[in-house]
């Protein structure tokens, strides 16, 4: 009798290249911080709604396995949590600014 195992790919691993900083452009500018966030804002939302969808699916019997529906979720919440972040970064910069005197 022999058992086979699969393993399972964490999710840190699938999510750490979906929110990085874009490569400049050939001609040596820089992308805009605006277009950048914009795009990692849309990565995330469309991370969180996998995961509900995945969630949904598992709920009507359709999921293929509850790992798979962990690991959207887990993904889902390290997005949010790093957006979070970033979101924190950017208001203490603008706190900072505003405090300094001309």
């Amino acid at each position: 009798m022999s058992i086979s195992v699969t393993p399972v790919t964490p999710p840190i691993a699938a999510s750490a290249g979906e929110v990085s900083l874009p490569a400049p452009a050939a001609s040596g500018a820089r992308a805009d911080f605006s277009d950048w966030l914009g795009k990692s804002i849309g990565q995330v939302s469309e991370s969180v709604q996998d995961a509900d969808q995945a969630v949904r699916n598992l709920a009507l019997g359709q999921a293929e396995s509850l790992p798979q529906v962990m690991l959207a979720i887990e993904n889902a919440r390290e997005s949010v949590a790093l957006m979070v972040q970033i979101r924190d970064r950017v208001v203490s910069a603008y706190q900072a600014l505003m405090q300094m005197q001309i």
